[in-house]
């Protein structure tokens, strides 16, 4: 009799863990998943905002550094930009795409997530 209900425990307990793998991998891939919407939104508001005021020429390499223009400061502050755990935001080298990458590791390590916007 005891013997079962250490079967049934050692059950139990082997379903739970492994209801606890699945459910840390769908809260992982949820929080990426909302990293890269706030990212999209982002870049869509930085190509808004570059519209509005009509900048066609912005120099190639890293943004939020403190020496851009006015718009661009209020960019890099917004809820979008700083929700975003470690991120560094970059005009590519020939000023046609934006380009995010963000990570609980750094913006530059091998796990970092990277997002592109056409500007």
């Amino acid at each position: 009799m005891l013997i079962d209900y250490l079967i049934g425990a050692a059950l139990a307990i082997s379903g739970m863990l492994a209801l606890l793998v699945f459910g840390t991998d769908i809260i992982r891939m949820n929080v990426e998943a909302r990293e890269h919407w706030h990212a999209q939104s982002a870049m869509a508001d930085f190509a808004g905002r570059r519209v509005i005021y009509q900048t066609d020429s912005l120099t190639p390499g890293a943004l939020c550094e403190g020496v851009e223009p006015q718009w661009v400061v209020a960019w890099c502050q917004s809820p979008q930009v700083t929700s975003l755990p470690n991120v560094c935001a970059a005009i590519s080298p020939d000023a046609s795409r934006i380009v995010m990458r963000w990570g609980l590791e750094g913006c530059s390590g091998d796990l970092a997530l990277v997002a592109s916007r056409v500007l």
